[in-house]
């Protein structure tokens, strides 16, 4: 688990994924990245400024919306499809499934495979 959190702060630290659109994403990535902006998005609203509260969840939103396009490139489909989230019911289901699919192994139109060990030296 050590190697694992090391080489994703790595990754984070040298591409700068908080809100990049492009590239692609590991399940465990965008899991990471969706608890980081539901935390942080909860423990806002549990302070009570509105002004505050909504530009912090303009800002999750931001970072989920990066987070599952770069997953839904993994998993081969565009990363307009995260819009399907806001279809009642459908959507969120229809989300869910596609992220928890797993990645199209080797590289694809939008990028090589993420879960390809990094050559750090």
């Amino acid at each position: 688990m050590k190697t694992g959190l090391v080489s994703f702060w790595r990754r984070f630290n040298d591409e700068n994924l908080l809100f990049r659109f492009h590239g692609r994403a590991t399940r465990r990535e965008f899991l990471l990245f969706f608890l980081i902006a539901i935390a942080s998005l909860l423990s806002t609203i549990m302070v009570g400024d509105d002004g505050f509260s909504l530009f912090v969840a303009l800002l999750c939103f931001g970072i989920f919306f990066a987070a599952a396009a770069r997953r839904l490139h993994d998993a081969g489909s565009s990363g307009w499809t995260s819009l399907i989230v806001f279809v009642p019911y459908a959507g969120i289901g229809f989300l869910a499934v596609i992220m928890l699919k797993g990645g199209v192994e080797g590289s694809n139109e939008f990028g090589p495979n993420p879960r390809a060990k990094p050559q750090y030296y």
